[in-house]
């Protein structure tokens, strides 16, 4: 159940005009971007309205752990974020999506609560030449129970995390045991 105040019930039940706000964290840095028609700040984050969201997907709440999903489609239209998505690797990073309500002067009413937070499974764009789309789909942690947890000490796992990073280009030709710690 989400935690909502009285307030958003109200907006709710008024049929106050609903946003949504999200925050992607790509390899290269997190977009903050909004369906509304203008840009929205809250608590010092400025989600653009850039229009590249297209069509946001709803997910059905359920009792049992399930792994449920989100699509979220943007427009391809704009080539930069084509160069962002599909330039470096986004499967497992993470999506955060807020919702919030709009008074009649357009301020948000309360504070956004969460609406879905999920990890990227898979990215698509259509190629279409006339109104090209990339689609994100998003699932949350019970999609993937065979990932390992623990990191290791290689340069693929550093990667996974930190793409740009070669900390650990010469950790396997390391052949002695090496302690960590207080003795």
């Amino acid at each position: 159940m989400k935690n909502v105040s009285q307030l958003i019930i109200d907006a709710r039940a008024e049929g106050k005009p609903r946003i949504n706000l999200f925050q992607f964290h790509f390899a290269q840095g997190v977009l903050n971007s909004t369906d509304a028609p203008f840009d929205v700040t809250v608590g010092g984050v400025t989600y653009l309205a850039n229009g590249l969201v297209l069509e946001v997907g709803s997910i059905q709440s359920k009792t049992e752990p399930a792994n449920l999903k989100k699509t979220i489609t943007f427009s391809g239209a704009d080539y930069s974020m084509m160069s962002i998505v599909l330039s470096l690797p986004q499967i497992n990073r993470q999506v955060i999506q807020y919702q919030a309500y709009l008074n009649d002067d357009y301020t948000i009413i309360d504070t956004p609560y969460l609406e879905w937070q999920g990890l990227i499974s898979d990215i698509n764009s259509d190629g279409s030449l006339k109104s090209p789309k990339i689609t994100i789909d998003t699932s949350t942690i019970f999609d993937d129970f065979d990932r390992r947890v623990n990191r290791t000490t290689t340069l693929a796992s550093q990667q996974s995390h930190f793409p740009l990073c070669v900390g650990m280009k010469y950790a396997g030709e390391v052949n002695e045991k090496i302690k960590w710690g207080a003795k």
